[in-house]
């Protein structure tokens, strides 16, 4: 549900990828055949959990010591 959110822009993606994108990536991976036999099934390559699909694409992508240190250096002008 996470990938709505970063898909129409209404929070940071620092926010969301950062502390779960080892997880997502892991889940990705594990049910990534079931998925993609589930959309053969019914038919339509874009009928099953595309979202989720397209959030882990983006989170792999993404340079998790970039993300650590911006992040850092926002909490370091909070405190």
């Amino acid at each position: 549900m996470l990938g709505y959110p970063l898909a129409f822009e209404v929070v940071d993606e620092n926010v969301v990828i950062l502390p779960i994108r080892y997880r997502l990536e892991k889940t990705w991976t594990a049910i990534r055949p079931f998925v993609e036999s589930e959309r053969v099934l019914r038919g339509d390559p874009y009928s099953y959990l595309n979202t989720l699909e397209e959030f882990a694409k983006s989170a792999a992508k993404k340079d998790v010591e970039g993300m650590t240190l911006m992040v850092q250096r926002r909490l370091s002008r909070i405190g």
